[in-house]
């Protein structure tokens, strides 16, 4: 049996913590992102109340975003679509997230609630790159070698009488079917396989 990448189970297209420090910027999954004819760009959607649901969930809430990713043939042809990104709050530079004080939970808020962290005003807090985006993206279509909704669920440890999971599975095929537009799924999941 052929072994299956699933999507992050914790949500579409979120990434958790950053690392670019320690990236191979000449890695296949960017040479993919340089030539696969595809641009991007975002929006920053603000969360008003990110410490009631840390204090609810018990952990913070992903930092959103709606990017929006275009493919063109440079001919006239392109095609568009917007999804939903979610990066972690260690993407923050200059964000301590342990052990805080009253000063970091209004550094926090404002992030949040502007996308901008008041300790480097001219700059967003975090901006996502077109290669974290697209390997969410990926990681999601893997939802399309299942042949069902148990099927993916039962594989990714979801109970298969979940309303909320079987909104998550059809989600990530909606992402996939729009990823699919943009560019070829199997060559970029080869170019993003080690990312």
């Amino acid at each position: 049996m052929e072994t299956m990448y699933p999507p992050l189970k914790y949500g579409l297209c979120t990434t958790i913590n950053s690392a670019n420090h320690l990236r191979d910027f000449s890695s296949p999954a960017y040479d993919f992102c340089a030539n696969c004819g595809v641009t991007m760009t975002t929006e920053y959607v603000p969360t008003n109340n990110a410490e009631a649901i840390r204090k609810e969930t018990g952990h913070w809430p992903m930092l959103m975003y709606r990017p929006t990713l275009t493919w063109s043939d440079g001919k006239g042809r392109s095609v568009t679509h917007t999804f939903d990104y979610g990066a972690g709050i260690g993407h923050v530079r200059g964000l301590k997230t342990s052990n805080l004080t009253v000063f970091d939970l209004d550094v926090l808020k404002a992030v949040y609630e502007t996308g901008y962290n008041p300790q480097y005003p001219h700059e967003p807090a975090y901006t996502p790159e077109l290669a974290d985006v697209l390997y969410c993206l990926i990681m999601d279509s893997y939802v399309l070698d299942y042949s069902n909704f148990e099927d993916w669920a039962e594989s990714l440890g979801y109970d298969t009488d979940s309303r909320s999971a079987e909104k998550t599975y059809r989600a990530c095929i909606e992402n996939a079917l729009k990823l699919r537009q943009l560019i070829d799924i199997d060559a970029a999941r080869v170019a993003f396989e080690d990312f």
